[in-house]
């Protein structure tokens, strides 16, 4: 479409060569000179259409063009049936930065913005109606408001099916678009590939935690089995301690009465008394020191010794215990 500067030069040129003044020069003929000045108005007219804006648009927008918007065809030929039809309609937009559709090679960033720019375009084609009133025969301000309302509710009907119809055009070429296509195909790999990897992820999990399971299992098997064993074995050792036990004190006694013929070296109450207090190891010790003994006062010197050491430990342990209960006592007035 021409500029300002070329319908400027292009008027003033058509001025200077159709104007009556300099087209009339030695002619009498009132036809030609009627038709002279008729192209003149026709050149004024057109100049005051082209030069103002609102009926520049107006004009331009019925201006011959190529309407036709293909809505189907093969993928392959994507760009030979769909860039002519954007590239025709591009003229019709508010915004002269218009984004081109571009190649097969085209970033895809670049081709979404391409179509985030048709999805929002914004048209200054008019749609004049042929019942529209001419707004020149107004008769006043008021009129010609009047007439200018009904004007663009007829015109409003025209844009809404143009926006529809370029709508239904820019879906088409969003669905049958090679690169969208190939751009959905990637994303629908990329889901079905996370899913894979989700999925092989959930599969080693499992089998992971069942592997901790039966380990753990495993362990609570060998644990029991150990337990049960130690146990028994602390049975055992219980048993033969026992029977050892047993086998000392019955030492101990015959230690203590003496032999036959002979007096008890020790009384059955403190006999009694050691074979309760004394451990294994303790009975063991005092039967060896006992039977060691020269003689029968020494055994039972050895005896009673232990006897002794053994109330002198009870002793203690009263002791300590009373002190205990005086401090505490002590503790609670403080």
């Amino acid at each position: 479409m021409a500029t300002d500067v070329q319908l400027k030069q292009a008027y003033r040129k058509a001025c200077l060569e159709h104007h009556p003044d300099k087209k009339l020069v030695g002619v009498d003929c009132d036809i030609k000179k009627s038709e002279a000045e008729e192209h003149f108005k026709k050149i004024q007219e057109a100049y005051d259409t082209l030069s103002d804006p609102a009926k520049r648009r107006e004009y331009d927008s019925v201006d011959e063009f190529d309407d036709s918007l293909p809505l189907d065809c093969d993928p392959a030929d994507f760009f030979k049936v769909f860039a002519p039809a954007f590239r025709r309609n591009a003229r019709w937009s508010v915004d002269s930065k218009v984004p081109d559709v571009g190649d097969e090679s085209t970033p895809y960033e670049e081709v979404n913005k391409f179509y985030d720019f048709w999805y929002g375009f914004k048209s200054w084609r008019e749609f004049p109606h042929p019942d529209e009133e001419d707004v020149e025969q107004a008769e006043s301000r008021e009129h010609r408001r009047w007439i200018e309302r009904i004007n663009a509710k007829l015109r409003e009907k025209g844009k809404k099916d143009e926006a529809k119809r370029l709508r239904e055009f820019v879906d088409a070429a969003y669905r049958l678009d090679p690169r969208i296509l190939a751009y959905k195909q990637q994303q629908a790999a990329e889901r079905e590939r996370k899913k894979a990897e989700k999925a092989e992820a959930r599969r080693l999990q499992l089998e992971e935690e069942q592997r901790q399971r039966e380990e753990e299992e495993a362990r609570k098997r060998a644990e029991e089995e150990a337990a049960k064993a130690a146990a028994a074995e602390a049975k055992k050792a219980r048993e033969a301690e026992k029977k050892l036990l047993k086998k000392e004190r019955q030492r101990l006694r015959a230690i203590a009465a003496g032999g036959e013929q002979q007096q008890r070296t020790l009384s059955e109450d403190d006999t009694e008394k050691l074979c309760q207090m004394l451990d294994l190891q303790q009975l063991q010790q005092l039967c060896d020191a006992a039977s060691a003994a020269a003689g029968q006062d020494a055994t039972a010197a050895v005896l009673a010794d232990a006897v002794r050491a053994l109330q002198t430990a009870a002793e203690r342990e009263a002791a300590e215990r009373e002190q205990k209960k005086k401090e505490a006592e002590k503790a609670l007035k403080e």
